[in-house]
């Protein structure tokens, strides 16, 4: 099955989610390197990591295996860790599954980790 998610990152103290910086007249902005700017601010996008992977469906229940990589993308995203030092958590936004011959996307979510290998368990919805 094929897994796709997002997640974006919130301030911990707030829970207000980083945005790109945007001009009045809804222009991009970028810091001295380039890079987009981020700001807590103003109406500017989300910023949203977008992450895909695979599973397999492991129960009839809707237990479904995949890699903790897939499961909790942010542990292993060197950008994401910068952010987190700055005191922001991970969100999931969304988390979907799609499987052969089911045309409608179904939510997924998450049950546990392994700790000690790259193995999570995930469960179907819908």
């Amino acid at each position: 099955m094929f897994l796709q998610a997002a997640y974006r990152f919130v301030e911990r103290a707030s829970g207000r989610p980083l945005r790109r910086a945007v001009a009045p007249d809804g222009t991009a902005l970028t810091d001295d390197n380039g890079d987009p700017a981020l700001t807590l601010e103003g109406t500017g996008p989300v910023v949203e990591a977008l992450v895909t992977g695979t599973g397999f469906v492991a129960a009839d229940s809707g237990l479904i295996l995949t890699n903790r990589h897939v499961a909790v993308p942010w542990e292993s995203d060197d950008a994401a860790q910068s952010i987190f030092q700055r005191g922001f958590q991970p969100e999931m936004e969304q988390f979907l599954g799609y499987l052969p011959g089911r045309p409608e996307a179904f939510a997924v979510s998450l049950v546990a980790v392994d700790d000690s290998s790259d193995l999570a368990v995930l469960r179907g919805v819908g």
